[in-house]
């Protein structure tokens, strides 16, 4: 699934709700893995209901609705697919079962929209998009331009009047329907994609069956494990992000560990007449079984969005609107060229 078309999904990929000019409320929650194939390899799930309610999300909806480019954008979706995507997106999963750059599927829970306006939308878009029916629902297809050149066909429908369902390829998407509609199994409770996650979570992200295959990207971490597990979000008054890391060796585990336990020292000697971040580094902690290493963060919501306002008040201003990134980012920058 490539990751130009992801900001497409607020604005084409409600084209399936013709059926419906207004679809009923979805109920938020956590991973829903009877929703996920049987044979995925990797899983991704965001619940939007938890960002919005955790104080990070609060802190980044009201700076980024502050904007009024920003409201403008809501307002002229809003008139063009009849959904606000700062409040109607309920979640967002996506899975495949392999590591194919491109491939996956994608399911938004949405609590509104509008069918008609959305087809409408698309059309006008790309009037060269195709309908096809498979088990009832009414399925579009049409082609965007793929980052690589070229371009690639998407198709997308919706389920049970809140579930858009899109991919690059159609007999996902028609899988997909034959999972939410339980004629194909979904997860089994024993895939380790589907062990629970904790009470809060806003972003789960988990991969098995990981050695020996060509995953994207080049995290030599990643490269060299068995499986991956990472949950984070907020339950209470804490912040909370917990990975996971099955290597392929008890060598690797233990490399992995001493790596993150070193960025900790680092991170206490540089900070060490700060209280504050001094919790915040306190509060994670590692350790290894055999191939396998845990890493587990905690820190009070109200001390880290404090320190979040400290860091961008004595960056920020320096160094623009990225601060501290634009600033160390220049600062590396320079280290290559020099070298």
């Amino acid at each position: 699934m490539n990751r130009s078309f992801v900001p497409s999904l607020l604005a084409l990929a409600l084209v399936s709700t013709s059926l419906l000019s207004l679809a009923p409320c979805a109920t938020a929650g956590p991973l829903d893995s009877s929703q996920v194939a049987a044979g995925a390899k990797w899983v991704m799930h965001f619940d939007c209901e938890a960002m919005r309610e955790s104080d990070p999300g609060k802190m980044m909806r009201a700076k980024w609705l502050s904007r009024e480019s920003a409201q403008q954008k809501l307002a002229e979706m809003s008139e063009k697919i009849g959904m606000d995507p700062s409040k109607d997106i309920v979640d967002v999963t996506l899975y495949n079962n392999d590591f194919q750059r491109d491939r996956g599927v994608v399911l938004i829970e949405v609590s509104q929209i509008d069918g008609q306006k959305a087809l409408a939308h698309l059309r006008e878009k790309h009037p060269e998009v195709r309908m096809s029916t498979y088990e009832g629902n009414k399925l579009y297809t049409w082609k965007m331009p793929h980052p690589k050149g070229g371009q690639e066909y998407i198709t997308s429908t919706l389920v049970d009047g809140s579930v858009i369902v899109m991919s690059s390829e159609l007999p996902k998407v028609m899988e997909a329907i034959d999972i939410l509609s339980g004629k194909l199994p979904g997860l089994s409770s024993s895939s380790p994609l589907a062990a629970a996650a904790p009470e809060g979570t806003i972003i789960l992200m988990r991969g098995t069956d990981m050695k020996g295959a060509k995953l994207p990207g080049k995290c030599p971490v990643l490269k060299q494990a068995e499986g991956f597990s990472f949950v984070g979000g907020q339950n209470g008054d804490k912040l909370f992000a917990n990975t996971v890391v099955v290597a392929d060796s008890e060598e690797v585990a233990g490399n992995v560990a001493s790596v993150v336990n070193g960025f900790r020292a680092l991170g206490a000697l540089r900070y060490s007449g700060d209280k504050d971040m001094m919790g915040i580094i306190a509060g994670l902690k590692t350790s290894v079984e055999g191939k396998t290493v845990s890493m587990e963060w905690h820190a009070d919501a109200a001390t880290m969005m404090k320190t979040i306002a400290k860091m961008k008040k004595k960056y920020g201003g320096k160094h623009g609107k990225r601060g501290w990134w634009k600033r160390h980012r220049h600062h590396h920058h320079k280290k290559d060229r020099d070298a």
